[in-house]
């Protein structure tokens, strides 16, 4: 969701205080940021350019046309592709100027497949793919969705391609706090008349389909990150509980973020890179 582009925020900074990246693994939003610092950009065009596409998504939930009969899908994702084409071209895998893993799901096997070759942009679009909202991608016998089904925060995956020494992003808070609408003691007196009606109380009550598949997603992230603790010499963790997962009008303030925790960690970093040298 939009409180993946913290990561956009960790990776100015380490790139602004000489943190090497020799190699870089992702899934779902951090794939997005993790493909284009791999393609070579600098720290100050990195947060320029994916301010300048993902303005250009706008809310691309409240665009009707983008909505399909739901068969497999919720969303036909047409906003989305097309930022992904213009922002990676024709760049592929395993050509970037870092070494970039890019995490996905595959539904048939309940495997974890990592990409490490072919288009970059249908790669990260393709681990981006949340179940039941963009349609699953065919990629080389594997139906594949979002790699947060099963590997949010791809620590191991690092490990396994011979990282020493793993700076982790985590983005998933322990706790929701913008999950459900405002109890109906916080809402407006218009809102307080509606909810007279059951059918409005019921829907103030419950969280729609997206922030019940993204947040049922988090709870799977929140496991999956604690299994890997063992292998993560510093986690990040920028405070973004407070921002809605929903909301793509908060770019600035999410990097802010990002930056914010990032340099509360750097001593960390520096010693911890220091012993494992």
């Amino acid at each position: 969701g939009a409180r993946g582009m913290a990561h956009v925020g960790v990776i100015k900074v380490l790139l602004e205080e000489g943190i090497p990246l020799d190699l870089v693994a992702g899934s779902s939003m951090g794939a997005v940021v993790a493909a284009a610092f791999a393609e070579g950009r600098p720290a100050k065009r990195l947060v320029e350019d994916m301010k300048h596409h993902w303005d250009s998504l706008g809310n691309f939930l409240l665009d009707v046309r983008d909505y399909n009969f739901p068969r497999t899908n919720l969303l036909r994702g047409r906003k989305i592709r097309r930022m992904i084409e213009v922002a990676m071209k024709e760049s592929r895998i395993e050509e970037t100027q870092v070494p970039i893993y890019v995490v996905c799901t595959d539904l048939i096997t309940g495997q974890e497949v990592v990409l490490s070759e072919g288009p970059l942009g249908e790669a990260i679009r393709t681990s981006g793919s949340l179940p039941g909202i963009f349609k699953p991608t065919w990629w080389d016998g594997h139906l594949l969705v979002d790699g947060a089904v099963l590997n949010k925060v791809p620590a191991k995956v690092l490990k396994e391609k011979g990282a020493r020494y793993v700076i982790a992003v985590n983005v998933t808070p322990e706790r929701e706090t913008k999950f459900v609408s405002k109890g109906i003691d916080e809402v407006g007196f218009f809102s307080r008349c509606l909810c007279r009606i059951p059918a409005f109380k019921e829907w103030l009550q419950y969280p729609n389909i997206f922030r019940i598949i993204m947040r049922s997603l988090s709870v799977s992230g929140l496991h999956q990150s604690r299994a890997q603790k063992d292998l993560i010499d510093v986690e990040i963790k920028p405070r973004i509980e407070d921002f809605d997962f929903l909301r793509f009008d908060q770019f600035d303030q999410l990097v802010a973020a990002g930056e914010e925790a990032t340099r509360k960690a750097l001593p960390e970093i520096r010693k911890s890179l220091q012993m494992n040298q």
